[in-house]
């Protein structure tokens, strides 16, 4: 099945639990685990766990150390990943200026037509919502849920109607 990939910036386990409660109950998703376990497993992509090299490792599939190329031309020239979706079309991944068309409403038709091609095997994005609110000095518990990540509704409804599988993840957790 062709993915979409979802990278939430900063995502907890605890957020992810909240968000995953609300995407299958509201959703029409379903919970799948490898084996028997009760909880999904967690893995450490780098420490220092933060973006500028947890984020990069992520979408190149290795560590490196120098800043370019970028993490969406790393992302989509990734030669090993490009021939596992089948050698049709490179992957793609949008990051949060990708999101939006500036004086439209809802998701760019780029991000649109991209999920909704199912010969383009892997779409990935990044939604910023959990760590752009961690960074701001709001002293509240949000509930992570469909309704307070704006875009993650509609991104879902496509996922769904494009048939992709849909594997949500994290590039770091504030371990510095």
């Amino acid at each position: 099945a062709p993915v979409f990939l979802l990278v939430m910036d900063g995502m907890s386990v605890a957020v992810f639990r909240e968000l995953l409660s609300d995407i299958v109950q509201r959703g029409n998703w379903l919970e799948r685990k490898p084996g028997e376990l009760s909880v999904p497993s967690a893995l450490l992509a780098t420490v220092p766990s933060i973006t500028e090299i947890s984020r990069r490792a992520l979408f190149r599939g290795k560590l490196h150390p120098e800043s370019t190329p970028t993490e969406q031309s790393a992302f989509s020239t990734n030669d090993r990943l490009f021939s596992l979706c089948g050698g049709q079309s490179r992957p793609v991944l949008f990051l949060k200026g990708d999101l939006q068309t500036s004086g439209e409403a809802g998701l760019a038709t780029e991000v649109k037509q991209a999920i909704a091609k199912k010969k383009c095997r892997v779409v990935a994005m990044v939604l910023n919502a959990v760590d752009d609110h961690l960074n701001g000095s709001d002293q509240i518990a949000p509930r992570w849920d469909l309704d307070f990540v704006r875009p993650l509704r509609e991104l879902l409804q496509l996922a769904a109607e494009a048939g992709r599988t849909l594997i949500l993840t994290s590039d770091h957790g504030h371990v510095l």
